[in-house]
Order: C-alpha cells, then sequence, then structure tokens
C-alpha cells in the first residue's frame, strides 16, 4: 500500500483530518523508503519528502500544496529505485476458474466434513468433543448445536457452487476459488443475511494432485469457516490453533471458538497437528477443566490476552481493509467509529479506505508476530519475549499485572512497527485493539471482557 497519487476533493472534507491521513500515510512511505534494501545511504530527496510533510499545515492544503508534497514523494521513491506510484499500470488480476475438477474435490471435502460432523456428534466424537471443549451438559449442547448446522451450511455452499470464473463480488454464494486470501489462511466464509454463504478457498490447497487428501485436509478448514456463518450459534474468532490463548481459552468460550471445533476435526481424522496424546487418544491437550490463573505466571496470561486482543482487532481490521469489505456500504465507517471510540473525521471514501487498508496492515503484522508463541514453559520467541522483556524479572516487577504487561508491549509493538514504515497510524490501530469487545455479542462480550480483566488484574 502506498500514499494516494493525487490530492482528494477537499469540498466538503475535515481538512485537518485530510492531512492527518495524507501526513501518516505520506512518513510511514517515507521510513519504509529509508529502509529499503539498497536505498542509499544519502538520500536527499527522501529527506526533502519527510521535512516537507512533516511540515505541512491545513493553510498550506488549502493553497493545493498537497500536490506540491506528493510530487516530493514520487522523486523521493525514483531516488530510492522504486517505480513511481501510478506510473505502470498492474497487469489485470484473472479470475480463478472454477473446474470440473476443483468442484469434485471440494464436493469430496463437503461429504467428509459433513460426516466428521456427525461422528463428532455421535459415540464416536464424545472423548474427542469432552477434551476439546469440557464435559459439561451447557457446554456439550451448544457445541453439538453448532456441529449440526455446520453440515446443513456445508450442503447448501456446496450446491450453490458454480463451475467457470467467479461471479460479481457482492453476488457471491458457494465455493468459489481465490488466490488472494489473507496469507496463513485455506479457506474464508463470508455471509449476507438471507443468502446462502460464501466460502473462498485458496486454489493450491485443492490442487495438490491428490484429490483425496486434499480434501481431508480441507475438513478442517471447512468446519472452521463454515461455524461463522450459522444462522444463529455462529462462532467467532477469539483465538487461533497456533497460539498460546488458543490452550488457555476457559471452557465457557470454546463453543463460541470456531479454531477448537477446527482442532476437533483434526482429532477426528488424525491429521498433523493433533494436540492429544496416547493410543486411546483421551489425553487432553490442557484438560476437561479450567485452568487456575493462580497456576500460570503473569506472563503466561499476558500472553493468552494479547493473543486475543489481537486476533479480534485483525478480525475487524479484515473486515474493513479492501480484501473484507463485500458491498460498499457504511458498515465499515460505522464499525471503526463504534470499535474504536473515535470517528477519523469527514474524508472522503478513498481515503478512509487507505487508513482501513493500513490498520489491517499492521494488524496482520502483529499476527505475524504472535505466530512465534510457545506453549508455556517451552522456550519462547517473538512476542512472548517481548512480554517477557516488558514484564522484566520477578526480582525486579514482582508485582506487575498481566494487563500492564499487555498494554506496555502493545505500545511497543506499535512503536516498532511504525518506526519501520509498516504502520501509519499506531493509535488508530491501539484504540481498535482495546474497543472491539465492544462489538461482540453483549453476553459473550461482557463476560469475556470480565474473566481477562480478572486475569489482568493479578500480578
Amino acid at each position: 500500500m502506498t500514499t494516494p497519487t493525487t490530492p482528494v476533493d477537499l469540498s466538503g472534507s475535515d481538512v485537518d483530518a485530510v492531512l492527518s491521513a495524507y501526513r501518516g500515510l505520506a512518513l510511514k512511505e517515507t521510513r519504509a523508503l529509508r529502509r529499503r534494501q539498497g536505498a542509499p545511504q544519502h538520500a536527499p530527496r527522501l529527506e526533502e519528502a519527510q521535512v516537507y510533510w512533516s511540515l505541512l499545515d491545513v493553510a498550506a492544503v488549502l493553497r493545493g500544496d498537497l500536490a506540491v508534497g506528493l510530487k516530493a514523494l514520487d522523486d523521493a521513491r525514483r531516488e530510492a529505485g522504486v517505480e513511481p506510484a501510478g506510473s505502470s499500470v498492474p497487469a489485470p488480476v484473472k479470475p480463478e476458474e472454477m473446474t470440473a475438477a476443483d468442484r469434485d474435490v471440494l464436493d469430496r471435502a463437503t461429504h467428509l466434513a459433513i460426516t466428521v460432523a456427525e461422528d463428532l456428534r455421535n459415540l464416536g466424537g464424545a472423548a474427542i468433543l469432552k477434551n476439546t471443549f469440557g464435559g459439561a451438559k451447557s457446554i456439550t449442547g451448544a457445541v453439538l448445536d453448532v456441529l449440526e448446522k455446520v453440515g446443513v451450511v456445508l450442503r447448501q455452499v456446496f450446491d450453490a457452487t458454480t463451475l467457470g470464473t467467479v461471479p460479481p463480488k457482492e453476488l457471491r454464494s458457494g465455493f468459489v476459488l481465490s488466490a488472494t486470501l489473507p496469507a496463513g489462511f485455506v479457506a474464508l466464509a463470508s455471509g449476507i443475511p438471507g443468502k446462502v454463504p460464501c466460502i473462498r478457498v485458496r486454489p493450491g490447497a485443492v490442487r495438490t494432485g491428490d484429490p483425496k487428501q486434499a480434501a481431508k485436509e480441507l475438513v478442517p478448514a471447512l468446519l472452521h469457516e463454515a461455524s461463522h456463518v450459522l444462522p444463529t450459534l455462529s462462532t467467532l474468532d477469539l483465538a487461533y490453533r497456533d497460539t498460546v490463548a488458543f490452550r488457555l481459552l476457559p471452557l465457557t468460550f470454546r463453543p463460541a471458538n470456531a479454531a477448537h471445533f477446527e482442532q476437533a476435526a483434526i482429532e477426528m481424522l488424525e491429521l498433523p497437528g493433533s494436540l492429544l496424546t496416547g493410543l486411546d487418544r483421551k489425553v487432553s491437550f490442557s484438560g476437561a477443566d479450567d485452568l487456575d490463573p493462580a497456576a500460570l505466571s503473569a506472563v503466561d496470561r499476558a500472553a493468552a490476552i494479547l493473543q486475543v486482543r489481537v486476533v479480534r482487532a485483525w478480525v475487524y481490521s479484515f473486515r474493513l481493509s479492501g480484501s473484507g469489505i463485500s458491498r460498499v456500504t457504511d458498515e465499515p465507517r460505522a464499525l471503526f467509529d463504534d470499535v474504536a471510540g473515535a470517528p477519523l473525521g469527514n474524508i472522503p471514501w478513498s481515503l478512509r479506505q487507505e487508513i482501513y487498508d493500513d490498520l489491517f496492515e499492521g494488524a496482520a503484522a502483529l499476527m505475524r508476530i504472535l505466530k512465534d508463541e510457545k506453549v508455556p514453559g517451552e522456550n519462547a520467541s517473538g512476542a512472548l519475549a517481548a512480554l517477557r522483556t516488558e514484564a522484566g524479572t520477578a526480582k525486579s516487577a514482582p508485582t506487575i499485572s498481566a494487563a500492564s504487561i499487555v498494554d506496555r508491549t502493545i505500545d511497543r509493538m506499535l512503536a516498532d512497527l511504525n518506526a519501520a514504515g509498516r504502520l501509519a497510524f499506531p493509535d488508530a490501530l491501539r484504540r481498535l485493539i482495546q474497543g472491539c469487545h465492544r462489538l461482540e455479542s453483549k453476553a459473550l462480550g461482557d463476560a469475556l471482557g470480565a474473566h481477562f480483566e480478572a486475569w489482568g488484574a493479578r500480578p
């Protein structure tokens, strides 16, 4: 993402907000250019652009000097050996075509996913459900309801799948092949109330050369994504499987977390990634009971809190980004204004979208940092190392709370991303991280917030 190449129409806009948006994007790009491999040691054009954007004021914007700043930025790009933005026409993205062979793999995967969901609901899956979700009757009932509905939705999605190229974005239903999913995603679901959902699938996950194995490996992702688009009882992404928070998530919240259904499918199919051990596959990865926070260090509790916060912010930033918006509506604007607790101001839609895309880019960078996490007690790196740095040793900071560790770590990571030219608006992303729980269902949001607030208050 680069700074817009032309000034926006200022009529009816909040000029202060427009200037703030342009300045943030432009200075982010100059920092990225300075750190670019092979950039010249002495870069007068880059220095001029940095000074210009730092000093630009509202009066200059009203005189039309945004264009001068954008030209200075183009000069800095040329100096760094980067093609000026907008000087070349990108090659059009070829729509992904759904072939009969692709549809056959998805048909096989759908049937297998429905079978796995049914098997989990029956006695054969009782041990796996107990070890994954716990054994409480109220929790088991919710899990069984989700598994029943997932099978129905997957059948509807497959039946709506058509051969050929993808239909217009706003009309999509069924399975659609998409090479532009976020990094690390095999599939991604979206839905509009009253319509059959759409599940986008990465082509490489379908075209492996081994249709049977491809279908089997798709099943956990399909159960995960289908659980997001149920008519009722839809799940959320509270914690992904490769985070500490996944193993520490209390039993009450597991039926609402899509990754736990994904994990149950992995256990049923005995795919790589199983967390259960023993020949009878009845040994739980975290125990069928909630962990006592007192048994965990402040750093371990902080890791769980940090991961839940970042995952939720990533989900909402994706919805705001150009990749996540399925229709042009006012939803993204209201979403951010509600979540972040402060509006961006009256600025043109194109500029607002650049800010949303920057937030998604920053949240995605935080997610990559979190993926370096290890299980508590093992060697740690990435975000967990940062948490430990902020916490200090027990001798130097024996009473620091987990919540304080999280806040300080987030501030540190956002500052690092901003300095590296990977995030233009750290304050906006911080507000998004702090406030996204407001958009959960009230009962779940309040309960989850209270739970981690209690965890975070402990030293």
